[in-house]
């Protein structure tokens, strides 16, 4: 190895976040996509729900759409770490991804 390959490591090595035996809380670099952004697509849907169930008159629909409004804050609260562990928050991550953003883009597409 030559010294520019042994600054490039040592450079992955600082920034690379592994997860110690104490702390089973996985990197954020696992996941495709940053909690921010997982937090966002949340926050809108909750956004979204709660306009329908403040605009609905229809008592089936409301009950619906508060649930769903729990489900995402269950949801925001395991992406934060609050609750769960971290197969949770995977399974979240990749409900957002492959769930939630398509519908959020699809709205925000239509504007």
């Amino acid at each position: 190895m030559n010294r520019s390959e042994t600054i490039v490591e040592k450079c992955r090595k600082r920034v690379r976040i592994v997860p110690s035996k104490n702390n089973k809380k996985c990197s954020p670099q696992n996941y495709p996509i940053s909690i921010d952004t997982a937090i966002q697509v949340l926050s809108i849907l909750i956004a979204k729900e709660s306009r329908i169930a403040d605009f609905t008159n229809i008592t089936d629909e409301k009950k619906k759409s508060e649930e769903k409004i729990q489900l995402l804050q269950q949801e925001m609260d395991i992406v934060y770490g609050f609750k769960g562990d971290d197969d949770a928050r995977k399974n979240i991550f990749d409900k957002i991804i492959n769930t939630y953003s398509p519908i959020v883009k699809n709205d925000t597409a239509r504007l």
